[in-house]
């Protein structure tokens, strides 16, 4: 690509960020909430080979992917007591993929009220969150269209905040 296309392509994406920021800033309250049909939908856009994978704190204040963030295979999907779709958080290196996924998801569905429950994430033993976002390159450019990417639930939660004790050299 010639020096002059690559900057009408930086220039044009430049100006696509701004305007994708403006529209977030003017329309906060429109993004959907993230629960099962969604979830759904945005699973049928992906690649069979894509892995699935969850994230913690994965999107910084423009609502953009942080680079860098950790992520975490998925155990095993589940439906909870209280009719929710529950994934947990597995640190091994068996990969879920979408394929995967929807085998396991098909028999949920038989079992599901709605459509419209949510999606929680099983962090260990009681601790359940929230999933509150979904992520993939795919869903975000036509680029990766058709291609395995990682396709991410994310959560939020907040840092613990640590205490540093003075110790009696200071």
């Amino acid at each position: 690509m010639s020096d002059d296309k690559q900057q009408g392509t930086d220039r044009g994406e430049k100006i696509l960020r701004e305007k994708v920021s403006d529209y977030k800033k003017a329309h906060p309250e429109a993004l959907p909430e993230l629960d099962y049909a969604l979830m759904l939908k945005s699973l049928k856009r992906m690649n069979d080979a894509s892995p699935v994978k969850i994230a913690r704190n994965a999107f910084n204040e423009m609502r953009e992917w942080i680079p860098g963030t950790a992520t975490w295979n998925v155990g095993k999907v589940y439906l909870s007591d209280d009719n929710c779709v529950t994934f947990t958080v597995s640190h091994g290196d068996r990969v879920l993929t979408v394929e995967k996924l929807f085998d396991e998801l098909h028999d949920i569905d038989k079992k599901l009220p709605l459509k419209s429950v949510p999606v929680q994430i099983e962090l260990g033993e009681g601790n359940i969150v929230r999933a509150t976002d979904i992520y993939a390159h795919s869903l975000v450019t036509s680029v990766w269209a058709g291609m395995p990417v990682d396709f991410v639930l994310c959560f939020t939660q907040e840092q613990k905040k640590t205490v540093e004790v003075p110790t009696d050299d200071e």
